[in-house]
């Protein structure tokens, strides 16, 4: 089992090291290929995992260079940062439990990777897969511990990018279901000033859209 982890990590570093070269073909290799081991492995995939450590160096990395693409969607903007896994935090005991954190994780890059591709031309098909797939990340971090910053950054920015997607297609009821839930994780979550920064600023919009519509009222 720590082998089939350790072989997810791997296609999962390279596949964030492509997306970082603009290379998405082939990081679309190794991720497909870490998808179909996802697959082969299924039935060991657990629905929780118990917390464990993480770098202060950070949780992510940024993938997208060009800004412009990432602000498509008028105010809702991409969490454009890959997950990075180092596989420090596998331990002899529970690696079990820690599959479906791990597979949540990787499945998140791998939407991310078909987001970012389907952005450019407006790909509505493609921006459709990511939003299935980052529904996938999220149902498979939505049980695990929560106080631990790797699944709180994930599900944040499942969630964050899901908004993105849901504005493309001006699905607003959607965008604001999101950005509640933003506001409200944020407030307790535990991830670094950086990752937290860059997803305030959809939480940011609802918070102000629900203050202009009290006043209002």
């Amino acid at each position: 089992m720590e082998g089939f982890l350790q072989e997810l990590i791997e296609y999962n570093t390279n596949g964030v090291k492509k997306m970082q070269e603009g290379l998405l073909e082939g990081a679309e290799s190794y991720f497909t290929l870490g998808l179909r081991l996802l697959q082969r492995n299924a039935a060991s995939i657990q629905t929780f995992v118990p917390p464990f450590t993480y770098s202060q160096d950070g949780l992510s990395v940024p993938v997208l260079p060009n800004k412009a693409i990432a602000q498509d969607s008028d105010f809702v903007a991409l969490f454009d940062r890959a997950l990075v896994l180092s596989g420090n935090e596998l331990s002899d005991s529970c690696i079990e439990q820690k599959l479906t954190a791990y597979s949540g994780f990787f499945m998140y890059n791998f939407a991310l990777l078909t987001h970012i591709r389907g952005l450019p031309e407006g790909n509505a098909k493609r921006l459709s897969q990511a939003l299935h797939m980052y529904t996938l990340a999220w149902q498979a971090l939505a049980n695990t511990g929560e106080a631990n910053p790797h699944v709180e950054l994930a599900v944040l920015a499942c969630i964050s990018n899901m908004a993105h997607i849901h504005r493309y297609f001006h699905r607003m009821s959607e965008v604001n279901s999101c950005g509640r839930w933003i506001w409200e994780r944020l407030q307790q979550a535990n991830i670094p000033a950086e990752e937290r920064s860059l997803l305030m600023s959809n939480a940011f919009f609802y918070e102000q859209k629900e203050s202009f519509a009290a006043f209002m009222a």
